[in-house]
């Protein structure tokens, strides 16, 4: 997992990231947001043809403004650089629903 910081290294190394690019917006304070942290590493960790970073709101104010983040933790998912989903909070059965649905096809 990545923990990105500024819109600069958004737009640099991830605004057309080809493939599944899963991003965890949270924050220290978040108590949701500390309880989904061990499942998005797992997540990560299990998938390795997906990439997940994280982006703590209150540092990076200019990204959560670009993504209008208005609740935590939001999670993202982005194929080739466009949003195909969003959840709001630590829905973990979700968050693994909208994985599969983007999963590369199995080859034998």
């Amino acid at each position: 997992m990545v923990q990105l910081v500024s819109e600069t290294v958004w737009e640099k190394d991830f605004s057309k990231f080809p493939g599944l690019l899963v991003v965890d917006f949270y924050a220290d304070w978040c108590g949701p947001c500390r309880s989904l942290a061990p499942f998005m590493e797992s997540v990560s960790k299990d998938h390795s043809w997906l990439k997940v970073i994280k982006v703590n709101s209150d540092d990076s104010p200019d990204l959560s403004s670009k993504f209008n983040i208005v609740s935590l933790p939001t999670i993202i998912f982005f194929v080739d650089g466009v949003e195909k989903a969003r959840i709001t909070g630590a829905n973990t059965q979700k968050i693994l629903e909208v994985v599969a649905k983007f999963s590369p096809p199995q080859t034998e």
